[in-house]
């Protein structure tokens, strides 16, 4: 019970370092600082997996020590996003200064695109506890494996909304030509490499989980692998249009429109479970997909158009 109480205290203790470094980072990100960032971000992410090993190698095996370790990091981290924040911004006012205007909009703009950050990702969750409901404890393995698998993929679309985020928000009000643009070389880049990874997925879904699990997993789990692939594509197409919903400041549509679908996508799912097991689960987060993403192209157009 100690060992967990201290866990918990050096969680608590990262919390407003870690709030700060997001902060301190989307400050570089908006000056465009990339290659700062990964500067930063390489060797801090390598830490958080080799400083609980060495603690394990060199120590003991305690958690206490670990989580401190985990919290240092984040520390460090933090410092160092602060630093090149300031090298960046030399002239950067660190005394807090209240402005009225700027908290509404903060507030308001922040608390949207934090519910959609919280209902989003819950969507993306909730289908292993429907299987585990219905079918079984067992059944979830088939389903999370290659669910996990199509997951890593968000990478390719989120390092270039990164990129992409605070240009649209600069260029919004006064540029959207610009923007349109720059949307279309985002779906071109995004298109150009998922594409080709989904065919391999696709074609060679019973060869990769026969390889990398067993030719048992594989048979059950291949025709979810191709399923979600699909989906996946489609979904990381999406992030590029959700991007210029939120860099626009229309956050509020993308949380409103996550809460409607939440209630819907549950009862569906739950009820493609009892019928068709965990292919349910992959059609239904498939549909959703391509529901998503019609939607937020349809909207970015929509934002995009001309004044009359």
């Amino acid at each position: 019970a100690q060992e967990q109480a201290t866990c918990v205290l050096y969680m608590a203790l990262a919390l407003p370092f870690i709030l700060l470094t997001t902060g301190y980072r989307g400050v570089l990100e908006s000056k465009g600082a990339f290659l700062i960032i990964n500067a930063i971000r390489i060797p801090m992410g390598i830490f958080t997996f080799i400083g609980p090993l060495m603690v394990v190698w060199f120590w003991q095996v305690d958690l206490g020590a670990i989580t401190f370790i985990l919290f240092l990091g984040r520390v460090i981290g933090c410092v160092a996003h602060a630093l090149a924040a300031h090298a960046v911004f030399p002239r950067m006012n660190v005394r807090p200064v209240i402005n009225i205007l700027y908290s509404k909009i903060l507030f308001s703009t922040g608390g949207w695109m934090s519910l959609s950050n919280i209902v989003g990702p819950l969507m993306g969750y909730i289908d292993r506890f429907v299987i585990g409901a219905v079918v079984s404890a067992a059944a979830v393995a088939y389903y999370a494996t290659p669910h996990e698998m199509v997951m890593k993929l968000g990478i390719i679309p989120g390092a270039l909304t990164a990129v992409i985020f605070p240009n649209i928000a600069a260029m919004f009000q006064h540029d959207k030509k610009g923007v349109k643009k720059l949307l279309m070389k985002g779906v071109l880049a995004v298109s150009s490499i998922m594409v080709p990874v989904t065919i391999f997925l696709t074609v060679f879904s019973h060869d990769i989980l026969s390889i990398w699990i067993s030719p048992e997993f594989s048979e059950e789990s291949y025709l979810v692998l191709i399923i979600l692939s699909v989906g996946m594509m489609v979904g990381c197409l999406a992030q590029l249009p959700f991007s210029l919903i939120q860099g626009a400041g229309h956050s509020r549509f993308a949380a409103l429109l996550h809460l409607i679908e939440f209630p819907v996508y549950v009862l569906t799912l739950w009820a493609a479970v009892e019928y068709w097991s965990i292919t349910g689960a992959a059609i239904v987060w498939f549909f959703k997909s391509i529901i998503d993403a019609i939607i937020m192209f349809c909207y970015s157009h929509k934002l995009l158009k001309p004044a009359s």
